[in-house]
């Protein structure tokens, strides 16, 4: 792919003195603070909508050799994002009139990446969104702070309910134990969860937990899916994010992984908007780029 239409950036900068669990805490409060501040920039800039309608998307191959990295938003290290657009396009102020011409998007404030999405049939993250993550990564970089990434969890909250969904009923549990010794095992399936499987054998209160997040159904004895509800179920669910994402069924966080990104940690409420804990239980997973 083409070098970009950017201003030079200069590779290698110094990076941030703090530790990781200092880093982690600083960069959750200006990621907090910078989606709020993204609501009012982009309105301004007239942010292209979360799905534009691209129905002559053209090929990937030519996507990935001819389509060139935009950036608009504040200047330096502010509020900004990253856009992927055709050729021809000269200017990213073509995108206020026409919004189908993005590709694919990625947004960041500071030193954090987020908000990575594309648009069109059949286009992955993976497939378009890497010279996006670069250029980010590399303007964070000349800051000399850690770049970081925040992915969405989203679907995590279904597969953790097609994963209860599967698992053996309390009546079939003992018949499976004393079948175990005697029947080879079966191999995992993309809705298999392990940590489910431990959680019914050792934890049913975190159980009862994780599953009220999952379905928004309260538990026993419960009128609502409360903040005690995602207090019980914190430590099981980070791990069953955990597990979504070494199975690769988190979209955002493949791409971050397959340049640079290292799972680092798992922030239990990220956000709490109710669409979101709908979809990943308010969860997102924190990436450093090393």
């Amino acid at each position: 792919m083409r070098r970009a239409i950017h201003t030079g950036m200069r590779r290698g900068a110094t990076l941030s003195r703090l530790q990781p669990q200092q880093q982690t805490t600083l960069g959750h409060r200006i990621f907090c603070d910078a989606a709020s501040s993204h609501q009012t920039t982009y309105r301004r800039h007239q942010s292209i909508p979360s799905s534009p309608s691209n129905s002559d998307t053209p090929d990937l191959s030519y996507i990935q050799q001819h389509y060139k990295v935009h950036r608009r938003g504040q200047p330096g290290h502010g509020s900004r994002e990253y856009l992927l657009l055709p050729p021809h396009v000269k200017s990213v102020e073509q995108v206020q009139l026409d919004p189908t011409l993005p590709v694919a998007a990625l947004m960041a404030h500071r030193n954090i990446l987020f908000g990575a999405r594309c648009f069109g049939k059949d286009i992955r993250l993976v497939d378009v969104c890497g010279p996006l993550v670069q250029m980010a990564v590399e303007e964070a970089e000349e800051y000399g702070e850690q770049p970081q990434a925040m992915a969405n969890l989203k679907g995590l909250c279904g597969w953790v309910k097609k994963s209860l969904d599967d698992m053996p009923q309390e009546e079939n549990r003992q018949e499976n134990r004393q079948e175990s010794s005697t029947v080879k095992s079966l191999p995992v399936q993309p809705y298999s969860s392990q940590v489910l499987q431990e959680l019914q054998e050792t934890d049913l209160a975190a159980l009862e937990a994780v599953q009220a997040i999952a379905t928004g159904v309260p538990r026993p004895g419960h009128s609502v899916v409360g903040q005690g509800t995602y207090r019980d179920g914190k430590a099981a669910w980070e791990k069953l994010a955990k597990e979504y994402i070494e199975l690769g069924l988190a979209e955002e966080a493949n791409l971050y992984q397959q340049h640079r990104g290292r799972l680092v940690a798992i922030e239990s409420m990220a956000d709490t908007s109710p669409n979101y804990l709908k979809t990943a239980g308010g969860a997102m997973a924190r990436f450093f780029f090393l």
